[in-house]
């Protein structure tokens, strides 16, 4: 199969995994999302409880499933409290979108490799180590942020360093596209060598069929000229 082949199947593969993970489908059985969803949520807010159990010094985060009123896109509540006055105060957002998604796209990602499927499973194990540290990321930096626009510092920290933390939770968290470059840039740190880019494009060294053939020399041998010096004499 050609490079541009390759590339168009693995493309076609991506889109075909990423919309079997995140697409509810239509008919008495939604399909694998739903289920993988509900799964995904638990396990967020426990990353979440785990994580973040004790933020800064006198800070501690508790993330549990939302229970307020019907909201498009939001399915857990983190309430962050001082440890020492019980002051503290909540903030809503979706486990889906900060972590579902990206972790899905990865899994697309990694499946529509064209390795074999034992390979597959250990960049897939080394993919999932790494995006969920990213999506620890995203979490804090959602959680930090969100309370120091309402005046509760967890970090004693200046205004230049709360900026950069507004600045990196637009990148990082809110902007959907860098979000999705951050996670093509694992897939390819985790599943890619030199030699394996080379031989996915096509552009491997090409295997010449006379290179395991005897060399032979134009250059007559001792022999030979010994042979022809006794045949003139």
């Amino acid at each position: 199969m050609s490079a541009p082949s390759r590339i168009i199947v693995s493309f076609l593969l991506c889109g075909f995994y990423y919309a079997l993970l995140t697409v509810h489908w239509p008919g008495p059985w939604s399909g694998p999302a739903p289920i993988l969803m509900d799964a995904y949520r638990s396990a967020f807010r426990a990353e979440g409880n785990l994580l973040f159990f004790r933020m800064g010094n006198n800070y501690s985060a508790r993330f549990k499933s939302y229970d307020g009123p019907r909201r498009e896109q939001v399915d857990t509540t983190v309430r962050v409290e001082n440890v020492r006055t019980r002051i503290g105060g909540e903030i809503d957002f979706s486990a889906i979108s900060i972590g579902y998604r990206v972790t899905a796209f990865l899994v697309a990602l990694i499946l529509a490799t064209p390795f074999p499927w034992s390979r597959r499973l250990k960049v897939l194990l080394w993919g999932l180590v790494w995006v969920t540290v990213f999506v620890a990321l995203r979490m804090w930096l959602r959680t930090v942020d969100e309370f120091a626009k309402a005046g509760m510092l967890i970090y004693p920290v200046g205004p230049s360093v709360t900026r950069v933390v507004r600045v990196m939770t637009q990148v990082l968290v809110h902007s959907t596209g860098t979000s999705y470059m951050v996670v093509a840039f694992i897939w390819i740190v985790t599943a890619f060598r030199r030699e394996d880019l080379d031989r996915f494009l096509g552009q491997g060294p090409p295997t010449d069929p006379d290179s395991t053939a005897p060399a032979v020399s134009d250059r007559p041998s001792r022999r030979s000229k010994r042979r022809l010096a006794s045949a003139h004499r």
